[in-house]
């Protein structure tokens, strides 16, 4: 196991980790995570997080969402901008995808564009 600094706050391992932290982590580290040690230090390449097989192809990746919006998706903006092109007002803002495009399908067809 290697030993790590985390860079961002982030949930690794069923825990959520604070900028500065430090955790021993035997997976393949993301960006959020530095590696603690001298210039040889060297981070765990082959190991497996706890409870994967070899052959699984289970990967781990250390993602953190901003819940200011920034990070939304250009698909799902271009989808909130015809569904309110076609409704007249926004979408609720947990719409998800799959049920705009549902809606903007159905509403196409009523009004038969």
């Amino acid at each position: 196991m290697s030993r790590y600094e985390v860079l961002k706050k982030s949930f690794i391992a069923g825990r959520l980790l604070e900028v500065g932290e430090e955790v021993e982590y035997s997976g393949i580290a993301g960006s959020n995570l530095k590696l603690i040690g001298g210039d040889d230090a060297k981070p765990d390449t082959g190991a497996l997080v706890d409870g994967a097989s070899g052959d699984s192809g289970e990967v781990v990746t250390n993602t953190v969402i901003s819940g200011s919006g920034d990070t939304v998706d250009s698909s799902l903006e271009a989808l909130r901008e015809q569904y309110t092109q076609l409704f007249g007002k926004a979408p609720h803002h947990n719409m998800g995808a799959d049920k705009m495009r549902t809606a903007i399908d159905e509403r196409r067809k009523e009004l038969a564009i």
